[in-house]
């Protein structure tokens, strides 16, 4: 996989078929330990369903609109939202945006009980940009320099 510009596993090209490779080699790049896959990108979806699943979208508006919440209070804001989850359903949710680097859990005192705030680690305005950038990233590093004439060509045809 591709984590930071490096490759690593143990794998020959002869060995895996063109679609294997490129979803191993080409599309799977981390930028700022964030996660996107450009097969899993979705233009026919709308606004953040074409880059992560609605559920954890609807997590992340939650998180920008509401501030910083427990996995309680966002399961309740999400039932105001008409989006009824089971608890163990958020806070699985809540793992897999940590995991890919858009969502932090800080402890949080409450007795005995271990609870942790949630906050969305970037704004929308930040996410549309890291997103940006990470598709931009791993087009670059498949295509390289035709990709780079490509941008330079588009740039100047849209710029006028």
């Amino acid at each position: 996989m591709l984590y930071n510009n490096t490759i690593s596993g143990h794998f020959s090209l002869n060995s895996l078929g063109k679609e294997c490779f490129q979803e191993t080699f080409i599309y799977r790049y981390t930028y700022r330990k964030v996660m996107v896959k450009l097969s899993h990108i979705n233009l026919e979806k709308e606004g953040l369903d074409k880059f992560i699943s609605p559920f954890e979208g609807e997590i992340l508006t939650t998180l920008w609109e509401e501030g910083n919440l427990t996995s309680a209070d966002l399961q309740k804001n999400l039932e105001k939202r008409d989006l009824s989850m089971h608890i163990a359903t958020v806070s699985g949710l809540l793992s897999r945006l940590i995991d890919k680097g858009y969502v932090t859990r800080e402890p949080m005192e409450s007795g005995s009980k271990q609870r942790f705030i949630y906050s969305a680690k970037q704004d929308e305005k930040e996410f549309a940009e890291l997103i940006s950038h990470t598709i931009l990233e791993n087009l670059n590093n498949a295509f390289g320099t035709d990709f780079d004439q490509f941008m330079r060509s588009y740039i100047d045809r849209h710029s006028r």
